[in-house]
């Protein structure tokens, strides 16, 4: 119950709590896959069935929970063989029981959405994106858009792509997902898998730097820009909000660049350093 105060008055967890798809789910999931294989024995049967509950919960509301999860769990087995801790088959198979929960559940999200609507639901390519982003998916295309025809290939041109805009940018020249029309961006979405894997297996040591990269900045980062709205959210939201909401949204500190973040960055940073020591 401390610990639960301290998060809610010296960091911004109950405003991402609210999130659609609430990335606190992400912690959840690590913490509840932490205590299903190393803590099972000493749990009684409600907890048990409470952690198993929180993780194929967590893994159902994120796709990219169930890759953090798969991640952790391989790292755990090897821990465990190093130390010599033994995994029984229980807990092992508890957490793929649960990936397994979140593999059909997003399954049959798809035939509900194809059943109401006619269309299978398009999933925006976010790890391709974060691939060229970083570099290794770049250097993949441009060795291989002679012979491979993604439809990726027309990144190429851009000297450095930046994943927010090749996902959500209106510029039809930038932009891989979102200005493209329904049938591309169902091919940008359909080529995702086979590209990941393609540049997993032609650069791993790039991909693995650039993932590892990629958390200590998350890790060490605590700013919270996001709080007060860019330059780019302000013209979207000329262009999308109704005009009688748009008035009230106007006169918002965020709206306005001056909502005082500052004293909650330095508490989190502080709350994640005593949290690590603890």
């Amino acid at each position: 119950a401390l610990i639960g105060l301290v998060m809610v008055a010296a960091t911004p967890v109950a405003f991402f709590a609210g999130y659609l798809m609430p990335d606190i789910f992400g912690g959840f999931a690590l913490l509840a896959t932490a205590h299903i294989l190393f803590l099972w024995r000493s749990l009684s049967r409600p907890e048990r069935v409470f952690w198993l509950a929180l993780l194929a919960y967590s893994l159902l509301v994120h796709s990219v929970n169930m890759m953090m999860v798969g991640g952790l769990t391989i790292v755990s087995v090897a821990y465990a063989w190093w130390r010599g801790t033994r995994l029984g088959r229980y807990q092992i198979g508890a957490v793929i029981a649960c990936l397994a929960v979140a593999l059909v559940g997003q399954s049959a999200f798809g035939l509900a959405v194809k059943s109401m609507t006619g269309a299978s639901p398009v999933r925006p390519p976010f790890i391709a994106m974060r691939l060229i982003a970083d570099g290794p998916g770049y250097a993949y295309l441009k060795d291989h858009c002679d012979t491979e025809p993604l439809i990726y290939c027309r990144v190429l041109p851009q000297s450095d792509p930046k994943s927010d805009t090749l996902l959500w940018s209106k510029d039809s020249r930038t932009s891989l997902f979102r200005a493209l029309t329904p049938d591309e961006q169902r091919l940008s979405a359909a080529q995702q898998s086979q590209f990941v894997r393609a540049v997993v297996a032609d650069r791993p040591a790039e991909v693995i730097r650039g993932a590892i990269g990629n958390t200590v900045t998350h890790v060490v980062q605590h700013d919270l820009n996001g709080f007060n709205y860019s330059r780019e959210n302000r013209g979207r939201f000329r262009e999308t909000v109704p005009a009688d909401l748009f008035g009230p949204l106007s006169q918002t500190r965020a709206y306005r660049n001056i909502t005082p973040t500052r004293t909650i960055e330095v508490l989190t940073g502080v709350t994640a350093v005593l949290s690590v020591l603890f």
